[in-house]
């Protein structure tokens, strides 16, 4: 019986794993999802804080709430490379790399009904190379936001 219900949420978890914008979600934001949704906002806020972005009224009462994590960070980045002969039959490359800026950043945004019943649980991430879906990993399976 145990296993039949685990098998129902898995497939209702892959049923909803598009966002509402179209985006595929990953099973780790649609497990966070489905955790939230029905809950109250002030939760939220207890495991999150005050949020730290935009706090907009929708409509009739319904409320927008964003919480955003980022840091910066550098990288090198591979600019190219120079390849030329050297004391007789040897080759000798040289590869260029320049020092970049990056913002490793995960947003998370909850909508709330007039009752302050979560309605609406997304997350976006972005960075340079995947370093946004990393922060957000961490979001998800860690004990507090990163």
């Amino acid at each position: 019986m145990r296993i039949k219900k685990y098998l129902i949420a898995t497939v209702a978890v892959l049923l909803t794993a598009c966002g509402t914008d179209g985006h595929l979600i990953s099973i780790p934001e649609a497990v966070a999802k489905s955790r939230w949704i029905g809950r109250p906002i002030n939760e939220a806020m207890v495991k999150w804080g005050k949020p730290n972005g935009r706090v907009e009224s929708i409509q009739n009462g319904a409320m927008f709430y964003e919480w955003v994590w980022a840091e910066g960070f550098t990288y090198n980045a591979y600019t190219g490379s120079n390849t030329q002969m050297v004391s007789g039959n040897t080759l000798l490359t040289t590869n260029y790399y320049q020092t970049r800026n990056g913002l490793d950043q995960c947003k998370l945004w909850i909508s709330s009904d007039a009752k302050g019943v979560i309605m609406k649980f997304e997350t976006t991430s972005q960075g340079a190379h995947g370093q946004g879906v990393k922060r957000c990993s961490e979001f998800y399976w860690g004990s507090n936001p990163p």
